[in-house]
């Protein structure tokens, strides 16, 4: 895995809004509520790059991080010139890996997985 050292400074509004209590809870009810999701908190580096328009989001268990990708690019409207990449924890993570597994291994201790993703203009 590609891990970095520094890491961005992302501002997450709903991590500003609340608690690590309140977001503990949430993210327990949700669990409990969705069994077969993953709260997850996705966000734009913010260069140069739309922002979603939320932040929150409950993912399959199940799904690819490279259908997360393509989720992701459809709902900013990227265009196929500017590659995507999504980092967890300042690392870049495996695209064949489910969902599960990158929660399982990056969750963070209000239990939801922080993903955060940038583009870069590759072919022109």
């Amino acid at each position: 895995m590609n891990c970095f050292k520094r890491a961005p400074s992302i501002t997450y509004d709903f991590v500003s809004g609340n608690t690590p209590e309140e977001r503990k809870k949430y993210s327990e009810t949700l669990k409990n509520k969705y069994p077969d999701r993953v709260p997850i908190i996705i966000k734009s580096n913010g260069k140069n790059v739309p922002e979603m328009d939320k932040e929150r989001y409950l993912m399959p268990k199940n799904l690819k991080m490279s259908d997360l990708v393509y989720i992701i690019r459809k709902k900013i409207i990227l265009d196929e010139k500017h590659a995507l990449f999504v980092f967890v924890n300042n690392c870049l993570v495996p695209m064949n890996n489910t969902i599960e597994e990158i929660y399982n291994q990056y969750h963070s201790e209000d239990n939801f997985l922080y993903v955060i993703y940038g583009t870069e203009n590759t072919f022109g």
